[in-house]
């Protein structure tokens, strides 16, 4: 496992938007040939293009992302996220301020929605799987 910060040459200065109790728990995971992130911005809304950015930058193929505070499926934030050449999944706080969960990925991957009959009241979650070569990757 390596921090964000990698052999690109990019330093924690290159993302402003990272507040310091984010930067060392963020971390960027190469496995079965694809990279993988987990990522909490506190709202994507007001720094979608810099995120965007950084997962250009460290070629992110997929990510999960909690806090995304998106409010419904068709803003201004997912049509920005499409503008970059991924797609989104995302599950968000309905009448209420902030919270919401989502999957990121590069368009073509192949990620389906995970059914999952049980729905909870004091959270939000989606689960996806992932094919690579023959696996199912939850």
């Amino acid at each position: 496992m390596s921090s964000v910060f990698g052999a690109t040459g990019k330093s924690k200065e290159d993302y402003p938007f990272l507040s310091k109790d984010i930067i060392g728990t963020n971390t960027c995971v190469k496995e079965a040939s694809f990279n993988f992130m987990l990522f909490n911005p506190r709202s994507l809304n007001n720094k979608i293009n810099d995120v965007m950015g950084l997962f250009q930058d460290k070629d992110i193929d997929i990510a999960s992302i909690c806090e995304s505070w998106l409010e419904d499926d068709t803003n201004f934030t997912t049509s920005i996220i499409k503008s970059y050449g991924y797609s989104i999944i995302h599950e968000f706080r309905e009448g209420k301020r902030g919270g919401g969960t989502a999957v990121v990925f590069k368009t073509g991957l192949p990620v389906n929605v995970c059914k999952i009959s049980r729905a909870f009241e004091t959270f939000e979650f989606v689960a996806v799987w992932l094919k690579a070569e023959n696996t199912k990757i939850i």
